[in-house]
């Protein structure tokens, strides 16, 4: 097994796997501290085991992978961090023949339907890079809509809502009748206002008398 610094990339030497009959098979674990999903997200403390098994013309890998990865909450927009474990399984097809050491065409695998156009590839040194198949694997796990918790109430109201709820506790109670309480303060304006009305209703009640 090799692991090159810097970047995750576990590759593991299938040479003598590929020389043994349909059934053989190695077992490894692996652990990193980190694997770059994408260039704004990456995973850490990656760990796991895969089983390598030689088939007819491919080399299946199956396993478990665990990682970490840090997420943004879709309500609170908060980063959080998440745990991922799944199981995981593809093919990876050999480029060179391991016998002969001549290219395998490819095409003769894929029109006998036994490899995909985007097939993962062992590399001509016999090399099988198991990073590539974690990082997708590591990727559809990931949720959909990712919550920090299933309770989370969202984004805070912003300023001037919360302005807006102070102003409305501070106004005063209304009575039963749906009319403000009648001990509030009163404006100074309408006040004044309040002392002409009053004087203008006493000059029209006074009873109208001829000379």
């Amino acid at each position: 097994m090799v692991i090159q610094a810097g970047t995750f990339m576990i590759i593991y030497n299938v040479a003598q796997l590929l020389k043994d009959a349909v059934g053989g098979h190695r077992d490894y674990d692996f652990a990193e501290p980190s694997l770059e999903l994408s260039e704004d997200m990456t995973a850490t403390y990656v760990s796991g085991h895969v089983r390598l098994t030689r088939l007819n013309k491919s080399v299946l890998a199956k396993g478990k992978v665990v990682a970490s990865v840090t997420l943004q909450c879709r309500r609170c927009l908060e980063d959080y961090t998440t745990e991922i474990a799944t199981d995981y399984e593809d093919r990876y097809y050999p480029t060179v023949d391991v016998s002969s050491g001549h290219p395998v065409e490819f095409g003769d695998e894929a029109a006998n339907g036994e490899e995909e156009v985007d097939a993962l590839r062992i590399d001509a040194n016999h090399g099988l890079d198991l990073g590539e198949l974690l990082r997708q694997v590591i990727i559809l796990t990931l949720p959909i809509m990712p919550l920090c918790r299933e309770d989370c109430p969202g984004l805070p109201p912003p300023i001037g809502v919360q302005v807006h709820l102070s102003n409305a506790a501070d106004t005063p109670d209304e009575d039963e009748d749906g009319d403000e309480d009648d001990d509030a303060p009163i404006d100074s304006r309408l006040a004044a206002l309040a002392h002409l009305l009053e004087v203008d209703e006493a000059s029209q009640s006074v009873p109208f008398s001829k000379n």
